[in-house]
């Protein structure tokens, strides 16, 4: 986006949205990647769902207005089968977020956000979403699993924690589910 087309979308945009896509050419090709298996993540959730069925999948993009929802969240996604809604936040740990704190700080960031109430205060009570975090490999897989595990141990509340791996969501068949349950 050059400069001057900046200047005659700023009619139809937010001075944000516009800066931030000036931006873009700047950013590094790991973030790049990010968003496009962000992109392959939309497509698999496509292709699961029933032609019944209505789906949304909000992008931090798209929630910057929701100063309720957890931070550095990489989609919202609600999905409405027979009048019932079922939500999920989804984390996406590829290289662009690898390390094991950021997986740490993670957990124990849905953790503090459930038990505050905040969903709760601004949904009007409706069922927590269900967690996906979306891991690199196996190896980190299996941390998070470990982790997720003993800290889930030691709450309270009802979360449902799922994982699997970039290569599952690539290489999943249609009916294949992917998602392993922590508990």
């Amino acid at each position: 986006l050059a400069s001057m087309s900046r200047h005659i979308l700023k009619e139809n945009a937010s001075k944000d949205f516009l800066n931030r896509i000036y931006k873009e050419k700047n950013l590094t090709k790991i973030f790049k990647e990010h968003c496009l298996f962000l992109v392959d993540i939309y497509l698999f959730f496509l292709s699961q769902k029933d032609k019944n069925s209505k789906m949304a999948f909000c992008t931090p993009q798209d929630l910057e207005n929701f100063d309720y929802l957890p931070k550095d969240l990489d989609a919202y996604i609600a999905v409405e089968t027979n009048g019932v809604t079922k939500r999920y936040f989804l984390e996406l740990f590829d290289e662009y977020r690898d390390k094991t704190g950021v997986i740490r700080y993670s957990v124990r960031k849905y953790l503090t956000y459930f038990e505050d109430g905040t969903w709760q205060a601004n949904t009007n009570n409706s069922p927590l979403p269900s967690i996906f975090f979306v891991m690199t490999n196996e190896r980190r897989r299996a941390f998070v699993s470990h982790y997720g595990k003993a800290k889930l141990e030691k709450t309270f509340e009802n979360i449902s924690l799922f994982v699997t791996t970039q290569d599952t969501i690539r290489f999943s068949k249609n009916s294949q589910s992917i998602w392993k349950k922590i508990s």
